[in-house]
């Protein structure tokens, strides 16, 4: 995949080792809102953009002084 150009993070998806992960973090809502403008941008991985702005539309519901203007 690598050859027809896709990206490192993307071609590894395809390997056999791609397994369920489950994580778990804790931060601040500053911390929060660092992790989403970086993993909601459109450059982030597709899997973990997918994943994240899911959880920013729930995090907005909860507090959204702090989130609406991501």
């Amino acid at each position: 995949m690598i050859k027809f150009g896709a990206p490192p993070e993307i071609a590894r998806d395809v390997l056999p080792t791609v397994t369920k992960t489950e994580v778990v973090m804790t931060a601040n809502f500053r911390e929060w809102r660092h992790v989403f403008s970086m993993r909601c941008h459109k450059n982030a991985h597709p899997r973990i953009r997918s994943l994240m702005l899911e959880l920013l539309k729930l995090v907005k519901l909860e507090v959204p002084v702090i989130f609406d203007d991501l």
